[in-house]
């Protein structure tokens, strides 16, 4: 049955949310929100999507071919250990009126490079961004433990006495 697969597929995923979304180059400069829904898929990939219906076909539709299904996908970000996100806050914009959002940036060699930015209800921002700073703990966790260890595998043999 669609329908129960579809709830297994949405207690699978992370967290998810309807809203509005600034991902691309130009909403960034033009400053237009977008509609979008958004999924923590997995733990280390942030899915945007243009709408609810492009998620359900991304997941069930069998007529799509698995290299097209990548063209539902608005934006995919890879959540690491480079991953930061900004505080919930609210602004007011011209063409949008009164907006909550938070911003993914991705720290690099550079500097620090915003991603997107995620606006909705207040309430579910915070759990998704909630929900992604836990991901981006457990990157840097894991990070850590695969560099401890490899300087331990490193780290000479004491000499004998």
């Amino acid at each position: 049955d669609l329908h129960k697969e579809y709830r297994r597929q949405r207690q699978m995923c992370i967290r998810d949310s309807d809203g509005v979304a600034r991902c691309s180059v130009h909403s960034m400069v033009t400053k237009r929100w977008r509609p979008a829904f958004v999924v923590l898929d997995r733990p280390e990939l942030l899915l945007v999507f243009r709408s609810r219906e492009d998620y359900t076909d991304y997941l069930f539709n069998s007529q799509i071919r698995d290299g097209d299904r990548k063209w539902l996908v608005k934006k995919a970000v890879p959540v690491s250990f480079r991953t930061k996100t900004s505080p919930v806050v609210t602004k007011r914009y011209p063409s949008a009126g009164f907006v909550c959002y938070f911003t993914v940036s991705e720290i690099r060699d550079i500097g620090t490079v915003t991603v997107c930015k995620i606006g909705g209800q207040a309430a579910e921002l915070a759990k998704m961004r909630h929900a992604i700073n836990v991901r981006v703990r457990d990157a840097r966790e894991a990070r850590e433990r695969r560099v401890a260890g490899a300087t331990e595998a490193a780290r000479p043999p004491p000499p004998a006495a």
